[in-house]
């Protein structure tokens, strides 16, 4: 038998609403949805549960800040943030913090912060279709990760490379823009798979791609694609 789950509605100054993201998050159990209502919502957040938070109306006018620590901290097992803006304040903490589970954010901003998103070992995250600009050290910082993919996503103006990934088993890059970061677009380090697809690179101060430490250049190229070479049976 499938149980319905429960929708939760977020909006400052309703009735019957939750007026703050926290309540609903606190009254909210695995596989539920939260309905997030145009507002700023201001205050940070530890998730646990398996929940799917949505915004309602354009991304712009939904925005998720905090003065102080990480944004979002979350250990759920499956986490889904679709359609918000998230301003990370706190230059020396990432605005989202994954140490375990599961992320899948779409249709989003993510400004500011240490890394736009931080992931540490075992966890898989999915970016797509979303904006990451103006993080202090880079837009993803990945450590030890299952699956990395950003897709059909803009990173922009990072004070570090916009994707660094270190000994993670999957690494895709497809149908981006990695524009003005310092000093690579994307770092990768490990034997795992590891793939940049039709993505585009602008103002990157050295190399676009550093791969286990050696520097990938594309000359004059629009959309550039990478692999990195697998050993063969038998190569060491």
């Amino acid at each position: 038998m499938t149980v319905a789950r429960t929708v939760h509605v977020v909006a400052p100054n309703r009735a019957g609403a939750f007026p703050t993201l926290a309540e609903a998050i606190v009254a909210a159990h695995d596989g539920d949805l939260i309905q997030v209502q145009p507002g700023k919502y201001v205050g940070s957040l530890i998730i646990t549960k398996s929940l799917e938070i949505v915004g309602v109306g354009a991304h712009e006018d939904i925005e998720l800040s905090t003065e102080r620590d990480e944004l979002i901290s979350s250990t759920a097992r499956n986490l889904i943030l679709t359609n918000l803006s998230f301003k990370g304040k706190v230059r020396t903490q990432p605005v989202i913090h994954v140490t375990a589970g599961n992320l899948d954010i779409k249709y989003s901003a993510i400004e500011g912060g240490k890394y736009s998103i931080c992931a540490e070992s075992g966890t898989r995250i999915a970016a797509t279709s979303c904006y990451l600009a103006d993080s202090e050290r880079g837009a993803i910082c990945a450590k030890g990760s299952l699956d990395v993919l950003l897709d059909n996503s803009l990173i922009e103006r990072c004070g570090g490379s916009g994707l660094i990934c270190e000994n993670c088993q999957e690494v895709r890059v497809t149908h981006c823009t990695i524009n003005d970061t310092t000093p690579h677009a994307v770092e990768c380090t490990g034997n795992g798979l590891f793939e940049v697809v039709d993505t585009e690179f602008a103002s990157i101060t050295h190399a676009q791609i550093l791969d286990n430490f050696k520097p990938v250049k594309f000359q004059g190229e629009e959309r550039s694609w990478y692999t990195r070479r697998q050993p063969a049976d038998g190569e060491a």
